[in-house]
């Protein structure tokens, strides 16, 4: 089911009718679409929340990518509100793992515009990046990071994942987890017209609790 139209554009439809709040984004995706079928998931869900599940890189990137476009489609009533991401790796059985990317329309944070951000590329060190998430997080809970690619968003996601791990171990998350608010953004670079894909941090209700 994708977003329904109204005067060419997706808005989310109210919530109240019954959908599945999961979806399956496989290799060869369509993006828009994707988008769509978030956007009214998240409409039907009283929760504002659906959840992806993804195998493998670019089934994963696709769905991020759709989250960005999906931002698009929030309606007048709900301006002022962006869609939130959590990556969670789950066992559907021993030998089958999927990612789980949760999602949730939240309120921007008041830091979504911060000055400074953390640049992630393909050879970016894990570790250090893990690190340095998790110690900006608790110094001043205004961490933004930016990407451009299959691979540094991914790695952006699976940082994430891992600092959310070690900040809860710590209790430093009130309960909560640990997620980003993704945007795409636009910039010409050397006359060519580029996106880069921004992640700007924030807690939210934990997605996997009942």
């Amino acid at each position: 089911l994708l977003a329904a139209r109204t005067a060419g554009r997706h808005f989310f439809p109210a919530c109240g009718a019954r959908q599945s709040s999961q979806l399956v984004v496989a290799k060869n995706a369509k993006v828009r679409q994707v988008a769509g079928a978030i956007a009214a998931r998240i409409g039907m869900d009283q929760h504002q929340r659906c959840h992806i599940d993804c195998k493998g890189r670019e089934p994963l990137y696709a769905a991020l990518k759709a989250c960005c476009v999906a931002n698009e489609f929030v309606p007048e009533a709900q301006k002022g509100k962006l869609l939130a991401v959590h990556l969670e790796e789950v066992s559907l059985d021993p030998e089958n793992w999927v990612s789980r990317l949760h999602v949730q329309l939240k309120a921007a944070p008041e830091n979504s515009n911060p000055g400074r951000f953390i640049t992630i590329g393909p050879e970016t060190n894990m570790g250090l990046l893990v690190g340095l998430i998790s110690m900006e997080f608790q110094r001043t809970g205004a961490v933004a990071l930016t990407t451009m690619g299959l691979h540094a968003v991914n790695k952006a996601l699976k940082a994430l994942a891992l600092a959310d791990t070690y900040l809860r171990k710590e209790s430093k998350l009130n309960n909560g987890v640990l997620a980003a608010v993704v945007q795409a953004e636009t910039f010409d670079h050397g006359g060519e017209h580029r996106v880069r894909t921004t992640f700007t941090c924030l807690t939210i209700d934990d997605p996997t609790s009942k």
